[in-house]
């Protein structure tokens, strides 16, 4: 299957991706197995990959191509992301399924013959969003006292001010700690 259409091409390709965009592939993989929403991943690729080339061959990446100063190759491999994260996008977002496959690769097909930036956009803000998904910094960490209810009181315990007993053993790694 591999030599289908590309060759060795198809496995830059997928490396290309798995490199640059790992939680996006790993997010098209899961939706891959999915019960309901399930495709062939890999036949998948390789049918985005033979979409870049035709397009390549057929001139309509010229102008992209000229514009990129890393070369053709690179730009291949971009619009072959693209390509494979629309072809993601639309599967998920529009709850697709197998017999939507040739409606999928049409719509791939006929952005990358009459707007590949557009795709590298798509591309772009999928990353952004799936970064942001998984920036630490978003996170918001609380100080937390263990076995205590709201307003710092014990369970149970009177409102006046009682306070629990710390475990010798917990006080005794609190205060090396603190030194």
């Amino acid at each position: 299957d591999l030599n289908r259409c590309g060759g060795v091409l198809n496995v830059l390709h997928m490396f290309f991706f798995f490199v640059r965009h790992f939680e996006l592939l790993k997010s098209a993989f899961l939706l891959a197995q999915d019960h309901d929403q399930n495709f062939p991943l890999f036949c998948v690729s390789i049918n985005i990959t033979r979409l870049v080339v035709d397009s390549l061959l057929a001139g309509h990446l010229s102008q992209l191509c000229n514009e990129n100063e890393h070369g053709v190759f690179d730009t291949t491999c971009k619009l072959y992301s693209a390509g494979l994260y629309h072809f993601y996008w639309q599967w998920r977002s529009q709850k697709r399924t197998i017999r939507d496959t040739e409606v999928t690769f049409k719509e791939v097909a006929a952005l990358l013959e009459r707007r590949p930036k557009l795709l590298l956009e798509g591309l772009e803000k999928g990353a952004d969003g799936q970064r942001a998904k998984s920036d630490p910094s978003r996170l918001v960490f609380t100080d937390m006292s263990f076995g205590t209810a709201r307003g710092g009181e014990k369970k149970g315990a009177p409102a006046g001010g009682a306070t629990t007993a710390i475990p010798a053993r917990l006080r005794r790694y609190q205060d090396s700690a603190e030194n």
